[in-house]
């Protein structure tokens, strides 16, 4: 019944990525980060309002979430993004 903090919620995704045998890939180390990046880039690439992105993230400054816009802009031609394989 109590809120789970980072570091459990940490612990519980790495270990689902083991149990699928996801942790290590060619692209390298899979983290909770990388699916929370993958997360806030998705919803930038699908014309989500910054705001609600930055919202989601939890981030206090703006700027800080501005970034995603930049990084999709660098993946419009990846062709991974449209089939949803980045992680």
């Amino acid at each position: 019944g109590e809120a789970l903090n980072r570091r459990t919620m940490q612990l519980i995704v790495n270990d689902y990525f083991e149990q699928a045998d996801l942790k290590k890939t060619e692209t390298g180390k899979k983290t909770p980060y990388a699916c929370r990046h993958t997360a806030a880039a998705r919803l930038t690439s699908i014309g989500k309002p910054l705001r609600v992105i930055q919202d989601f993230l939890g981030h206090a400054d703006p700027r800080t979430t501005a970034i995603y816009a930049h990084i999709v802009n660098l993946w419009d031609d990846n062709p991974a993004i449209s089939a949803g394989f980045v992680v």
